[in-house]
């Protein structure tokens, strides 16, 4: 709060404070304070805080409102803060890993349906040549199916980084198994186009409330006792074509 105070009404919390308080999946403050400004005149900056400097830093269509759909920075509670849309564009600029700006990105995507089309535009009007962060953002934006669905947790989102390195088709998400009018379950990530049809299941300890759960869940499923969904699916995909 003091920060933003002394960095005026033409600043708003941006990058990585910015990512902590919307809280997507793989961002953490880490102790860092930054703050984006349009102001001309060079103040010399407190300890503590990383000062960004930009030409627009569009405000919402109402005063004292959340960041809407055509600007860059409206109030979050009692903070002025970048919306997601321009927060995903800067966070490239200071994040190392491309692989944390993706996750961040799915999360959002996960609670706002319009924000991938709300990214292009923005883009379009701050992501020129030489902007620091938004290559990033573009190249995930060209890889991603724009009609997929959201990954549902960060592991997700690594597991499909690892199969587009290794060249192998990009699954359907969060495909949906049913057997005529009864749903069976919906897995990660289903692959269509082989016979038969394959499925994946990421498990880990994170999105299974931490290990203890996840072996209570799943330590069984390593006897030799048959999982009772897997064996359904087994069943729906049909017998393996033999070599």
């Amino acid at each position: 709060m003091a920060a933003t105070l002394w960095a005026g009404p033409e600043s708003a919390v941006s990058h990585r404070s910015a990512a902590a308080l919307w809280k997507p999946d793989g961002i953490e403050a880490g102790g860092v304070v930054e703050l984006t400004t349009a102001r001309c005149r060079n103040p010399d900056v407190p300890k503590g805080i990383t000062l960004h400097r930009t030409k627009l830093l569009t405000p919402p269509e109402a005063p004292l409102k959340a960041p809407d759909k055509t600007s860059d920075a409206g109030w979050l509670g009692a903070l002025r803060v970048t919306g997601l849309a321009r927060t995903l564009i800067d966070l490239g600029a200071v994040v190392s890993d491309p692989a944390v700006v993706e996750a961040a990105m799915e999360s959002a995507l996960r609670r706002d349906e319009q924000l991938f089309e709300r990214m292009k535009e923005r883009l379009e009007i701050l992501g020129g040549h030489g902007r620091r962060g938004a290559g990033v953002l573009r190249e995930l934006l060209a890889l991603r199916d724009p009609d997929a669905a959201p990954t549902e947790g960060m592991f997700e989102t690594l597991i499909e980084r690892l199969l587009r390195r290794a060249g192998i088709e990009m699954p359907v998400r969060q495909y949906e198994v049913w057997d005529g009018d009864e749903f069976i379950a919906r897995i990660d990530f289903g692959w269509l186009t082989v016979t038969p049809h394959v499925g994946l299941e990421s498990r880990g300890y994170w999105c299974h409330s931490g290990r203890a759960r996840f072996l209570q869940r799943y330590g069984s499923r390593q006897q030799a006792c048959p999982d009772a969904l897997a064996d359904r699916l087994r069943h729906l995909a049909g017998p393996c074509p033999q070599a």
